[in-house]
Parts: structure tokens; sequence; C-alpha cells
């Protein structure tokens, strides 16, 4: 009968396991094949960069070929596949395929706690989800190209494809870097004209301008470009006295006698009283 208990225990003990590990394999599987093909464009990208770095340095481009060659770089980085701008909307459908996983596993194993939690436990890799911070920072040195390159549109008037670049570069590692965050957030605040509005695929223009400004500030509370932004926004919204507050906190944080800090007294000064 003991025999009979354990052979049926240790039958349910691989049943979870198999629910845990097929799906978790497979998935990790298809991964690692999507990734691997990222690094290698991504890789391609960064030797074509340090080529033009190299022409530009002996001479051979000029300053306005060499912007040029890196514009059109980074379109064709984006358009190649190596950033997917729905990237993380495809990770939160698979970490809920894997939730579903787990759950089922967890209901196989109600009758058996001590060993189907402890399977579960070996199987299980958190740190497996968690990206390293080698990696973390290369999102991050990408999301500034393609900001950059979301910045360079926005100055040559090409109001719809600096917003693309500039959600590509959010969804990709930018909201990890309040600098990033001020480049998206100072465009929405420089569109005052409604000809260009209405040409913002997405409408609550003030509502993500306000959302960007309060990541910014949460991040860095004395961030001198989120406190102006913020105060332009007060401004705009008729609150003066919000609007000055934060001006001069900002101007406490501005390097003194910079170019910086005397636009924010004249900025001030212009305030009603």
């Amino acid at each position: 009968m003991y025999t009979s208990f354990v052979l049926i225990l240790l039958g349910f003990c691989l049943l979870a396991l198999g629910f845990i590990l097929f799906p978790l394999i497979r998935d990790a599987a298809s991964r690692a094949k999507q990734q691997s093909r990222r690094e290698v464009n991504t890789q391609i990208h960064y030797d074509r960069v340090r080529e033009l770095e190299q022409d530009l340095e002996n001479g051979t481009l000029s300053r306005e070929q060499f912007d040029q060659a890196m514009y059109d770089l980074e379109r064709d980085l984006v358009q190649s596949g190596a950033i997917d701008p729905d990237d993380e909307e495809g990770t939160q459908m698979a970490r809920g395929n894997r939730t579903a996983v787990v759950t089922a596993a967890l209901v196989s194993c109600i009758a058996l706690p001590a060993m189907a939690f402890s399977v579960y436990g070996m199987v299980g890799d958190p740190d497996a989800a968690t990206p390293s911070s080698e990696r973390a920072s290369q999102q991050v040195n990408l999301a500034q190209r393609v900001a950059w390159q979301g910045f360079t549109a926005q100055d040559r008037e090409k109001i719809a494809e600096a917003e693309r670049l500039y959600e590509i570069a959010m969804r990709i590692g930018a909201r990890k870097d309040a600098d990033l965050l001020t480049y998206y957030a100072d465009f929405l605040a420089t569109l005052q004209n409604a000809d260009f509005l209405a040409t913002l695929q997405n409408g609550d223009f003030r509502g993500r301008l306000d959302e960007l400004i309060d990541e910014i500030l949460d991040m860095d509370p004395n961030h001198v470009m989120g406190l102006r932004l913020a105060a332009n926004s007060a401004y705009n919204k008729g609150d003066f006295e919000t609007a000055r507050s934060y001006l001069q906190q900002a101007l406490d944080n501005a390097r003194e006698g910079s170019q910086v800090a005397r636009q924010i007294e004249n900025e001030l000064q212009r305030l009603p009283d």
C-alpha cells in the first residue's frame, strides 16, 4: 500500500513538473532565437556607427553627411526589427501565459504540498527574467540614439515621425533615464501650434505631458529641466504660484551664473504677480 502511494505521489510530481518545464523550455528557446537575431543586427549597427565616426575623424565625411548617415542608419535599425515597438506588449502576454502554466501546476500539486512546492522551487528561476546590468545599459544607450533621431526629426518639423521615434525610445529603455524623458516632454511642451497637435497619434496631449513630468521628478526631484517643464505646465493652467515655486527650485539647482540660470531668472521675472 505504501509503495502504491509513493508511485502515485511520484506520478503527480512528474505531471506537475511537465506542466512547468515544457512550456518554459519551449518559450525560452523561442526567446533565445529571437534575441540572437536582434543582437546580431544591433552589433552590425554599432560596427557601422564606428565606421562612420572613423570617417568623420579622418575627414572623409562632413558633419552634415555624418548626421544624415546616422539618421538613415538609425531609421534602418528600427525598420530591420532589431527594435520591436511591440516587444513590451509581447513580453506581458508571455508573462500571462507563464502565469497560467504555473497556476495549472499548483492545482495539480494540491494533494502534494511538500513535494510539489519543492519541485517548483527547484525548477523556477526568477532571476532568468531579470535583465543583466549590461543588457539594461545597452537598452538605455539604444534608447538614447532613437530619442536623438526623434529630436532630429522634430528639428526638421517631421512631427509624426518624431512622435513615433520618441514612443519607440520610451518602450525600449528611455523611461529609465530622466534626461531622455525630458526630450519627449520638451517635444510635447513646444507643440503649441494646433496644426502640429492634430498630427499626434495619441490625442491625450496634456495627460501624456503631465505623466512624463511626474516620472522625471519621481526619478530626480531636483532635475532642472523637469522642474522647468513642470513650471511651464502649471503656467499654462493659470497656476502661477506653483509655476513660481518650480522655477525657484530649478534656479536653486542650476549652476550659478550659467546660461540656464539666467534663462530661469528671466522666466521668473515674466511671471505675473
